[in-house]
């Protein structure tokens, strides 16, 4: 350990800017194509006694490995103290989520998949969040982590892709269209990918609008630029196969979000315009689509459950849901608890579950980082694209807002295997995300300059007056 604290002290942050980046890169990666690694029995869960699950899961948690990493940088480089910044309350949030989780496994720890979800989410998103939080992201290490995370996540795109072409083929459109239909011959790209369509598409809304920032902005090298849209392209196939109507409304939300940061609200109409073309083209090259489509998404968007069944599933989950929360309204049901609480297995609705699972405190934490989140992101929003500090606040805040915004509308995948790879980019995105407490105290102090200057102004003026 001491030689590896001395030369990480000789090589350090200043003398080698890419070390924190290489981290990240390294941890976004190894979660992006966790599902797709040797030794996978660990991403999904093994059939062992509680005690050997719990043991196996504390050891084989690869984010606390990481941190570990990132903690024995921080004390050699002497970057431990994150500044004081504020964070729109994203930090309480987490932090009362993370208690509720802890209260709510000591009530519940001998109910199953409780203990592994403890671990697997909150116990590896804290150490993650811990670690990271007030690390000052360069221009260069936000390129060398997004490579890392589109790499990452190519292995199970790509994976799936060629499962789904083996199964079914990609020349039929409407084949393509309604392939999700038919369960059993799914199987195949669900395996690939991670383990069902809303674990994947939970995926794509974190990892897309982080890519799409990336790609439109001139500054990042081309390189990158050309990595992140051969993801996009991956991105986009798959989710014409995975079909998930909440990840295309939450796509749809993002892109107009990143749009907005990047050109302005001015340029909306163009965006617009360019989307209004784009479903031209593909209405011509598949004239079914626009059937097809209609079909899929007006029950949603008016909430038929009449006209369509799992949107009638959807609203029982969320009632079911509640109904169970309200019985257990102080700790809920534990952590991923919903697995065998509910009829099916899940609530569908982001605060419900963890009402559900955590009690009032849960519903509390959830809530307070989803408003947080979206109340930093405006601000960031307000101040515009600047090639620094506030394009790398954007970078980290896009991904994590987008899953809210899927979450609320479907939920999130908290309850899969030992390693999560959604709760430990959430975690990891918004701890680098900058503050904004030392741009804040900058203006502060410049006014207060000059403020005192003028004041020394007006005092040298009466003594000269009086001296007169």
């Amino acid at each position: 350990m001491n030689v590896l604290n001395r030369f990480i002290r000789r090589r350090g942050a200043a003398a080698h800017p890419f070390g924190v980046g290489l981290i990240v890169a390294a941890l976004w990666g190894f979660h992006a194509a966790a599902a797709d690694l040797p030794g996978r029995a660990y991403f999904h869960l093994v059939q062992l006694n509680m005690a050997k699950a719990v043991s196996l899961n504390v050891l084989l948690q690869p984010a606390i490995v990481f941190a570990v990493v990132v903690l024995v940088w921080r004390i050699s480089s002497r970057k431990m103290a994150p500044p004081a910044v504020s964070r729109s309350g994203v930090s309480a949030g987490l932090l009362c989520w993370f208690v509720a989780a802890s209260l709510s496994v000591v009530l519940n720890w001998d109910t199953d998949q409780v203990l592994v979800t403890y671990f697997a989410v909150f116990i590896a998103g804290a150490a993650i969040y811990a670690a990271l939080v007030g690390i000052e992201l360069t221009q260069a290490d936000v390129n060398i982590a997004v490579a890392g995370l589109a790499i990452g996540a190519l292995l199970p795109l790509v994976n799936g892709l060629l499962a789904f072409i083996n199964e079914w083929g990609f020349s039929d459109s409407q084949t393509v269209f309604s392939a999700y239909k038919d369960l059993m011959r799914m199987q195949g790209y669900e395996a690939a990918t991670f383990g069902n369509r809303g674990n994947t598409a939970a995926f794509v809304v974190i990892i897309t609008p982080l890519l799409v920032t990336i790609l439109l902005q001139k500054g990042r090298p081309m390189l990158l630029r050309i990595l992140c849209g051969a993801t996009t392209a991956c991105v986009l196939l798959n989710l014409v196969v995975l079909q998930v109507r909440a990840a295309f409304l939450t796509l749809g939300i993002s892109m107009f979000i990143v749009w907005a940061y990047r050109y302005g609200l001015r340029r909306i109409p163009l965006l617009l315009g360019a989307v209004a073309i784009a479903w031209f083209g593909l209405v011509r090259f598949a004239p079914d689509i626009d059937t097809m489509m209609g079909e899929r998404f007006v029950p949603v968007l008016t909430l038929d459950t009449e006209e369509d069944v799992s949107v009638f599933e959807r609203t029982e989950s969320i009632k079911e849901g509640w109904t169970i929360a309200k019985k257990n309204w102080l700790l809920g049901v534990g952590p991923g608890g919903a697995l065998t609480a509910h009829s099916a297995t899940a609530a569908h609705q982001f605060q419900i579950q963890q009402a559900m699972e955590l009690g009032v405190l849960g519903f509390v934490g959830s809530t307070i980082f989803s408003i947080g989140i979206f109340v930093w992101l405006v601000r960031v929003v307000k101040l515009g694209p600047d090639r620094g500090v506030n394009d790398a606040r954007f970078a980290m805040l896009i991904g994590p807002a987008s899953f809210v915004i899927y979450a609320v509308m479907a939920n999130g995948t908290f309850n899969i295997g030992y390693v999560n790879t959604w709760a430990v980019l959430l975690a990891s995105m918004v701890a680098l995300a900058p503050g904004f407490g030392r741009a804040r105290a900058a203006q502060r102090d410049a006014s207060h300059s000059a403020s005192g200057q003028v004041f020394d102004r007006l005092v040298a003026r009466r003594l000269r007056g009086a001296s007169i």
